[in-house]
Parts: structure tokens; sequence; C-alpha cells
């Protein structure tokens, strides 16, 4: 049997495998859809999808402090993800996540000023560590990019998304306390559908049966990826989970060759040792070390 205390870690890396998979599906569909419309859809079908889960918490109804927070959680997310699915329309899956996994430096930052969450020696290093694989596989692609004007909207919404990403886990993270993950993910959902609507709507191209299928699953994934993840950020400090998002990199790196033929170089590999080094050092603290701050209601 797993250890109670290990049950957040195995939640975050079964929400990453899901979402990674729900990244390479929107990658496909970026070819023949704008960026907006793709956001639309893909939390249109995750608001049906998260609905079921929320329903048997919404009966006694939300506080306005609730509403207020999770407003803003929604506007974070669709910025994150509008950013996020223009740089995998843009550039490789695999170096898309890559530039986006400074978000873990930028989580441990932010949580430590929103939430006074404390930063051990040890989570540092493998902070440090995972950073170092990342800059060590993107450092070439970074070197040369003046000469790369093409590449530098991609490479742009990628760093956008990435701090986007971490100020969501923090507000995630803050605002679990009071409500339960299926909630969470439910209101995010409805306000990122009004809010990506409009832009949505107005770049409209009509899906066939098969991409429509494709929208259906992607909508799932990321409703099912963000229970796991809210449930997981409920029960752990962000700063200790946020390395093992490192894992990312090894799903980019299978779809992107199974789906895409990108084939990733021998410093992609070199820096992925890095980054798992990282996660294993993080997941090797001491038992002592205390890991529920704040737990919600089941």
């Amino acid at each position: 049997m797993v250890p109670r205390e290990h049950l957040p870690v195995l939640a975050v890396l079964f929400a990453i495998a899901t979402l990674s998979g729900m990244d390479a599906l929107i990658k496909a569909l970026s070819a023949d859809y704008a960026t907006w419309q793709i956001v639309f859809l893909r939390y249109l079908f995750g608001f049906f999808s998260a609905l079921p889960f929320a329903l048997p918490y919404l009966r006694n109804g939300l506080s306005p402090g609730s509403l207020r927070a999770n407003l803003l959680r929604g506007v974070v997310i669709v910025f994150t993800a509008a950013s996020f699915f223009f740089a995998l329309g843009e550039l490789p899956i695999a170096e898309v996540v890559m530039i986006a996994f400074t978000a873990p430096v930028w989580t441990a930052i932010i949580a430590r000023l929103m939430l006074g969450e404390r930063l051990t020696r040890r989570s540092l290093a493998a902070i440090a560590l995972g950073f170092f694989g990342v800059a060590y596989v993107t450092f070439p692609r970074l070197s040369s990019l003046s000469s790369m004007s093409s590449d530098i909207p991609g490479v742009a919404a990628a760093i956008a998304a990435s701090i986007g990403y971490a100020l969501f886990v923090v507000l995630l993270r803050r605002q679990s306390a009071s409500d339960p993950a299926p909630v969470l993910v439910f209101l995010q959902t409805i306000t990122a559908v009004a809010i990506a609507a409009p832009l949505g709507l107005l770049q409209w191209t009509s899906p066939d049966n098969i991409d429509l299928f494709t929208f259906v699953v992607v909508g799932f994934t990321g409703t099912i990826g963000h229970l796991a993840l809210s449930w997981a950020f409920a029960r752990a400090p962000a700063a200790h989970l946020a390395p093992f998002e490192y894992t990312t990199l090894l799903w980019a790196a299978f779809f992107g060759y199974a789906f895409f033929d990108e084939v990733p170089s021998t410093r992609f590999y070199v820096g992925g040792i890095f980054i798992v080094g990282a996660c294993l050092l993080i997941a090797a603290r001491p038992r002592t070390a205390r890991v529920v701050q704040n737990k919600p209601a089941e």
C-alpha cells in the first residue's frame, strides 16, 4: 500500500501524464484551428466534464469570496492556456515544454511571497538542479534566438505561459483551503468559457466529426488532469510538488516522436537526467517534514 504522504506526488504524476496527452492533441488541432477557438472548446467541453464532479458540492451555494477568488484564477488560466496553446502551434512540443519549465522556479518564489511557504535547502537544490537541466537542453535554441526571429513569438508565449502557470498554481494552493477540488475545477472552466467565448466564436472554423470528438477528449482529459492537480496541491506545499512537473519533458518527448516525428537531441536526454534527479531529491525529504497545511473537505 502506498504511504499516505506519497499520494499527492502520485496524483501530480498522473495529472502530468494526462495533461501531456492533452497538449499533444492541442498541437495537432492547432494546424487547422485558431488559438482562441481551441481555448474556448477545450474549456467548453471541460465544463461539461467537470459538472458531474462539482454538483454534489454546489447544492449549498458558494460564498462571494470564493467566487471572487476563482474568477481571478479563471482569468489567469485563460491567459496561460492561450499563451501555451499558441506556443504549441509555433514550436516543437518538447521545446515548448522545456521553455515553460521555468514555472517551478516562479512557483516557489510566488508561493514564498503569497503563502509564506518555507523553502528548504532540499527544495532549493532540487529546483536548481531541474532548472539547470532545462537550461542545458534549451541553450542552443536560446543562444541563437536573434537569428530565428520567426520563433520569437512562440518563445515569448511559452515564457508567458510559464509565469502565468506559476501564478495559477499558487492561487490554486491558496484557494484549495476552502473549496474542494471539483468546485475549483468547475469554476475554473466556467470562467474560462465566459472569457474565451467571444474571441473563440470570432475565429470560428466548423470542426468535422473527428476533430469535434478530439475537442471532447481534450476537454475531458483537461478536467481529469486538473482535478488530480487540485487534489495534490491541496495536500502538499507548492514548492514540494513543483519539481515533479519536470516529468512532463519525458511525455513531451514521447508524444513529439510518436505523433509529430520530433526526435529529441542528445542534450534533451542529458538534461533529463538532471531533471529526474531533481524529482528524486525532493522525494527523499525527511519523514518529519510537514506536508498538509490546510486540508479541505473531502
